[in-house]
């Protein structure tokens, strides 16, 4: 559980700047977290336009607490985020870079490179595959994540 936290602050802040990236199309969303060679996680997420302007303001919140930069700009289909931001005494440098249509799928490729003092820490690479499934199912609430048994 501890990964996925430190996955998600990773991902969050370069993920959800609602200026740049469109929200998820409402719904059931299956996704996949790879980092570097660790066993996959998996998880479901319902989501609607709400919950994804939650997340898009907590990010935003975040990023102005921890980063001296969050910038992502559009180059043809895909979406290039960068940011330099500092929890506790580390300091990372972050690349992600996002492709889909955020209606039925989307990737994200991220990229962390320790930027601290005195860090041998080896860049970090994680991939976040999504893909919309259906609509929530009865008694899920948007914004609820199910975990799978590897999570």
């Amino acid at each position: 559980m501890k990964y996925l936290a430190i996955s998600l602050f990773i991902i969050i802040p370069s993920l959800t700047l609602a200026d740049e990236i469109p929200f998820r199309k409402s719904g059931l969303w299956d996704i996949e977290i790879i980092n570097n060679d660790d066993p996959a996680i998996t998880m479901q997420q319902c989501v609607d336009a709400a919950s994804e302007q939650e997340t898009a303001d907590m990010s935003k919140r975040m990023s102005d607490d921890m980063c001296t930069k969050n910038e992502t700009r559009k180059e043809g289909d895909t979406y290039i985020s960068e940011a330099d931001c500092t929890m506790g005494n580390r300091r990372s440098l972050t690349t992600t870079v996002t492709t889909g249509d955020f209606n039925s799928h989307y990737e994200s490729i991220v990229t962390v490179q320790s930027a601290s003092a005195n860090s041998d820490k080896p860049d970090t690479k994680i991939i976040l595959r999504a893909k919309w499934i259906s609509e929530c199912g009865p008694g899920q609430k948007p914004g609820q994540v199910i975990m799978s048994d590897n999570g």
